[in-house]
């Protein structure tokens, strides 16, 4: 559910990079303010949406206890939600910019928050109680709170960035320009919501089939998921590349963006495609440490199953993940959408 509104908050990115690129500063500020009015509406919408998780995961149809524990998580997820578009629209500033390189340093502190508070709360360490799965989520709630924070010192406590863009002059609300982000921000929410339904649906029907089954195919999906985000940020680049040379009015360069990625892309993909093939318990071993053994083994065999279906589309994936992410870029999320 959340997809939408992090795809959607996140096309600030876009805007910014182009407005960058076509050296018109004063516009970033206004950009970044609709963006963070937007996630003002998804923390407003997603505590509505807090009391309806038992009819949400009654409507799921797993066991008893497995709707339970699913229903704990997601509750608490739901109070941090506006947290995570927020921080969401921050990165968006600093990505579309360039500036990658501390949004990288900011999550990498926020995933380390996440793993301390989770061993504190999920186990009962360092004065906590235990809560389990409930402390896992609020772990991940902190985490969120965590760059939320950094990320708004970094940027509001910046003269640099205060003067250079005129962060509190432009802080009101621009309807022109909300609406602009809604029109072309809408469908990049949409399509990764799309997205992410196709797979939680699937994970849905995989939970009907038996524990076991649903077991070894969200391992699959982790093991995938490791893989795939530096795919996902190649792709970012070349939205932020083609944005700024296409504000800059330099389509060549923008082109010349795309195919770079793309080679990037296809020969790191390839190479973990190959490994998903010829060494499958190399990317088993991390889930193996906490399994029992004769549990392992009897899942073993379906893994790496699975590990070669996804060997074979992560190569298409990275046409799709390159190539959305100049149309992105460009401004056309119409088109991803719709395909």
């Amino acid at each position: 559910i959340i997809s939408f509104f992090l795809g959607t908050g996140s096309y600030v990115s876009t805007f910014v990079a182009q407005y960058y690129g076509a050296q018109r500063p004063e516009r970033i500020g206004a950009c970044l303010w609709q963006g963070i009015y937007f996630a003002g509406i998804t923390a407003f919408l997603f505590v509505f949406l807090a009391p309806a998780t038992d009819f949400i995961f009654a409507l799921v149809g797993h066991n008893a206890k497995l709707q339970e524990l699913e229903a704990k998580y997601f509750r608490i997820l739901c109070f941090g939600s506006g947290l995570a578009v927020y921080s969401s629209v921050l990165s968006s500033f600093f990505s579309g910019l360039g500036r990658t390189w501390t949004i990288m340093w900011v999550n990498l502190g926020a995933t380390c928050v996440n793993i301390v508070f989770d061993y504190l709360m999920i186990f009962g360490y360092g004065g906590f109680p235990e809560q389990g799965i409930a402390g896992a989520a609020w772990a991940t709630v902190f985490s969120t709170l965590f760059s939320s924070i950094v990320f708004s010192w970094l940027l509001f406590g910046s003269k640099k960035y205060r003067q250079a863009y005129g962060l509190f002059h432009h802080c009101r609300i621009d309807r022109a320009l909300f609406k602009r982000l809604m029109y072309y921000g809408g469908p990049n929410g949409l399509q990764f919501m799309l997205d992410n339904l196709a797979f939680t649906f699937f994970i849905i029907l995989i939970g009907r089939l038996g524990t076991d089954e649903l077991t070894v195919t969200t391992l699959a999906f982790q093991i995938n998921t490791i893989a795939f985000l530096p795919m996902i940020g190649l792709s970012i680049a070349t939205s932020i590349l083609v944005g700024q040379e296409l504000g800059a009015n330099r389509p060549e360069f923008a082109v010349r963006a795309t195919w770079r990625a793309f080679h990037l892309t296809f020969l790191y993909m390839g190479t973990i495609a190959l490994c998903y093939v010829i060494l499958p318990d190399l990317f088993l071993w991390p889930f193996a440490v906490n399994i029992d053994p004769v549990v392992l083994e009897r899942l073993r065999p379906q893994a790496i199953i699975l590990l070669r279906f996804i060997a074979a589309y992560s190569l298409f994936d990275t046409c799709n993940v390159i190539f959305s992410g100049t149309l992105k870029g460009a401004g056309d999320t119409k088109f991803v959408m719709y395909f």
